[in-house]
This record gives structure tokens, sequence and C-alpha cells, in this order.
């Protein structure tokens, strides 16, 4: 009776999760709409980035008052400095290339590069806002890490009882939330991206790798996309 109850619980805190990343993340429907934020500006992005802050909030008030346990239930451990930055190093280079390989079978698949016209008009407020640029990316480094593989893949790994199923459930599930963006590397991206990143988490138990490398690579991304013309 106690393990169903649990598994009801944890299984309520994954559609949670899908609830909040869908009000949270999506203009048409979401709070963004229900806020009146219409259009894509530099107001408009400073609020719905700090409001997705409260999303592992909410998260982690449901574990603690319907859960009863800890957001992060995998204990943490801690590495070397040198440790750390050979695994920052590790990550930065296998999803690099994924990405590549990604990037270069849809476009022959597709027999054309895609473009993103929201990711047009916000590098463009990236590049006059260099503030704007560091809060998006800090603020996508800290979150999605603390959701995405902190909350929900031991909580997927707990339901599917695969840790292979939940860092493919929850990988899938990140990509998906970046589809605004409208390509289809931009959801085949984040998905190569959350798979890095799961296996890391579930292999290493090391959230703060995850969320400094997610911080980093989300700098250098959108850095160099605010250098091209």
């Amino acid at each position: 009776m106690a393990f169903s109850f649990r598994q009801a619980t944890i299984l309520g805190g994954v559609l949670l999760t899908i609830f909040l990343l869908a009000l949270f993340t999506f203009q048409d429907f979401g709070i963004a709409h229900l806020l009146g934020l219409q259009r894509i500006t530099v107001s408009y992005l400073y609020i719905t980035r700090s409001l997705f802050w409260l999303v592992p909030l909410l998260l982690w008030q449901f574990s603690a008052r319907i859960e009863r346990q800890s957001m992060l239930i995998w204990p943490e451990i801690n590495y070397p400095f040198w440790t750390s930055v050979l695994s920052l190093v590790v990550l930065t280079t296998a999803i690099a290339y994924s990405l590549l390989d990604a990037q270069l079978t849809i476009g022959l698949a597709l027999h054309k590069k895609e473009s993103s016209s929201l990711l047009k008009v916000m590098t463009g407020y990236f590049r006059t806002n260099p503030f704007l640029l560091v809060y998006t990316a800090l603020t996508a480094g800290v979150t999605e890490e603390l959701i995405f593989r902190g909350y929900l893949l031991p909580r997927l790994n707990l339901l599917l009882r695969s840790p292979f199923l939940a860092i493919i459930s929850s990988s899938l599930i990140f990509g998906l939330a970046h589809f605004r963006y409208g390509t289809i590397m931009n959801v085949v991206g984040p998905f190569f991206i959350g798979l890095g990143l799961a296996f890391y988490y579930w292999k290493y138990r090391s959230i703060k790798i995850a969320v400094i490398f997610h911080v980093l690579w989300d700098l250098m991304a959108t850095y160099l996309a605010t250098r091209q013309n």
C-alpha cells in the first residue's frame, strides 16, 4: 500500500512537471499569454525567464509537502576540481560531436538549412543586451538542470524501473520543451544535450557539474550566435 502511494505521488510529480513546462514555456496558451505578453521584446524575455524560476520552486514544494522527500533524491557526489574540469571537457566534446552529426543528418535529409525566426529575434536582443544574455543562460542552466535532471530523471527511473528508459524519456521531454523555437534541430539538439547530461547525472550523481556545463554551453552558443551576421 505504501509503495503504491509513493508511486502515485511520484507519477503526480512527473505529470505536474509536464504541466508546468507547458504553462511556463509555450507562448500561445501559457502563462505569457495569460499575462498578455504577445510580442517578443526585452521585457518579455526578462519576465518569462524570471517566471521560469517558479517551476523548480514549485517542484521543490511538491517534493517536500506531497512526496515527503528531498527534491534531489539522488545523493550529490562532490569531485575534485580537476576531475570536474575533465568532466566538463568530456561532456562538451561528446555533445558537440553528437550535435554536429545531427545537424549534418538533418541538413542532408531536408536539403536545406533550417532557421528559427524566434531565435533570430532573441539573438538580436542578446546582441545589444549582454546582461540579458547572461541572465538567460544562467536561468536555463540552473532551472532546467534542477527540473529535467535533478527532479524528473530520478523519478522516471523509479516509475519505469529502467535507467535507459528514464534517460531517453527525460531527454525526449527536454527536447520537446524547446519545440516553440520552430525547427527540427531545435528539438533534436536539446534531446542529444539531454542524453549526455542525463547519462552523466545518472552515472556520476553531480547536479553541480550538469548546471555548470549547461550555463557555460548556453553562454558560449548564444554569444557565438550574436557574433554572426
